[in-house]
């Protein structure tokens, strides 16, 4: 473990903006990696496709194994804010939330359990507008127990 975060450490990491930049282009492959931002002191990032209520969703930024340099100072709150004004066509997921606290302040920015049919540490913010250069298409055949699929391309 010690030498994989010392590799981590080594590589000169993207930027947040670097990473979907270069991966929005490329949905809805899922793409994944640990970028920078300010404040943060570690932030891996997935932009790509979702399964949620029985439909593919793509241009979603998962946040996960998130790390703030100082807590309790809005630093993630500062984090959603700016995704959604700079990617405002892009849903937000959050992955294994540890604190009931921290669970309650997601619900209060908007953010919905991942799931509504059980307790669930992962919660999902739609998109503010989708994106007007993407089009909905047939996403192909249906599997059982699907109910919709909707896949995005960009003309």
């Amino acid at each position: 473990m010690a030498t994989t975060t010392a590799k981590r450490e080594r590589q000169r990491l993207h930027t947040l903006d670097e990473f979907l930049t270069a991966h929005r282009a490329a949905q809805p492959v899922d793409r994944s990696e640990d970028v920078t931002f300010p404040g943060w002191r570690r932030l891996y990032v997935r932009y790509g496709r979702i399964y949620k209520d029985g439909a593919y969703v793509d241009g979603v930024i998962t946040l996960a194994n998130i790390e703030a340099k100082v807590t309790g100072k809005g630093t993630f709150r500062k984090l959603v804010a700016y995704l959604r004004e700079t990617y405002p066509d892009a849903g937000i997921q959050t992955e294994c939330v540890e604190t009931q606290q921290f669970c309650e302040g997601l619900v209060r920015m908007g953010f919905m359990p991942f799931r509504e049919d059980v307790q669930s540490n992962c919660f999902f913010l739609p998109t503010i507008q989708p994106s007007p250069d993407v089009r909905p298409t047939p996403a192909g055949p249906r599997r059982a127990g699907t109910l919709m699929s909707v896949k995005f391309l960009r003309p």
